[in-house]
């Protein structure tokens, strides 16, 4: 009968049992070994798609661990207390597209760690005990589009940690301890469509930032990083700009020389404003494209909202 004969392939799939720490849904290529692990089973099937490791204790992924895993499409190390990566632990995972290595304790990327990963999409490094990315360290992912990098300790991202030609849209730097974000200390893929720098401790946003040159940003969230000064040149050339989060910094204002035309969601709540002449023209924009967040504004020398002040901006005119 049916059962009898998924039985079966369940336990021989393409003519290798499942693994006895595993289990194997055949119909879809899913391997899961999850819970306690010590080490990485052997014997894996070949063509298994997406295979699910976490929740183990893998301190060590060495090198050619999946290197007969060709048709390997994601792999889940998520919360398995890995410390320390291998150059040539991703040997042979050429189909790669998604890997989480979330929620572990490395401390440390070596130069080109990635570099079998030349279709990886998806890579997911957030919550482990980073404080650099050293140069070259993204090497070879040349198909790379979403990268977390959140919740670690990076205080430094070398220039060349990325390559030129990264087609990286979207990079999470949120929760981390960043603090000089010039063009001369770091440099972003120019392509980045959506940039998370909030929960660091930035301070001041200069002209010479890393966003002279992401002209194709979106969306820039800058919440949270204790911004006392931004200058009003900063995002002068952030033509495609749509969303910028502004919210709990140290803002007492904020001018921009430069109309951004694009931009449809300013958020900045959460500041100390000075609410004087220079704010009219952040107090028009706000009744005219976001009432609620309008109301939520507050000044620092009036307990009154920006939208309650208009008769002061009146007299200040």
């Amino acid at each position: 009968n049916n059962s009898w004969v998924h039985s079966i392939h369940h336990c021989l799939w393409a003519g290798v049992p499942c693994p006895s720490d595993c289990s194997c849904v055949v119909s879809q290529q899913h391997v899961t070994c999850e819970g306690g692990l010590t080490s990485i089973p052997e014997g894996l099937p070949t063509d298994t798609r997406e295979l699910r490791l976490s929740s183990n204790h893998l301190p060590l992924i060495g090198s050619g661990c999946f290197s007969n895993l060709s048709h390997l499409i994601a792999l889940h190390l998520t919360s398995s207390q890995v410390s320390l990566v291998n150059p040539g632990s991703f040997q042979g995972l050429v189909s790669l597209q998604y890997l989480h290595l979330d929620q572990n304790r490395i401390e440390q990327l070596e130069e080109g760690v990635f570099r079998d990963l030349t279709q990886l999409n998806v890579l997911y490094l957030n919550d482990n005990q980073l404080t650099e990315i050293a140069a070259r360290t993204f090497q070879g992912l040349t198909s790379l589009r979403w990268l977390y990098l959140s919740q670690n300790r990076i205080s430094k991202i070398s220039p060349s940690a990325f390559q030129r030609s990264s087609p990286l849209q979207r990079l999470h730097l949120d929760s981390n301890s960043l603090t000089n974000v010039s063009a001369d200390a770091m440099r972003l893929p120019n392509r980045l469509t959506v940039l998370n720098l909030s929960n660091n401790k930035i301070r001041r946003l200069q002209y010479n930032s890393i966003l002279r040159r992401l002209k194709f940003l979106i969306e820039l969230d800058l919440d949270n990083t204790s911004l006392e000064a931004v200058s009003s040149k900063a995002f002068s050339r952030l033509y495609r700009l749509q969303v910028l989060n502004l919210r709990d910094n140290r803002l007492d204002t904020l001018y921009f020389a430069k109309r951004l035309k694009s931009l449809a969601q300013l958020r900045v709540s959460g500041n100390p404003w000075c609410c004087d002449c220079r704010l009219v023209w952040l107090k028009r924009w706000l009744q005219d494209w976001n009432e609620t967040e309008v109301e939520r504004v507050r000044c620092e020398r009036k307990r009154r909202t920006v939208a309650a002040l208009h008769r002061t901006f009146d007299e200040a005119l």
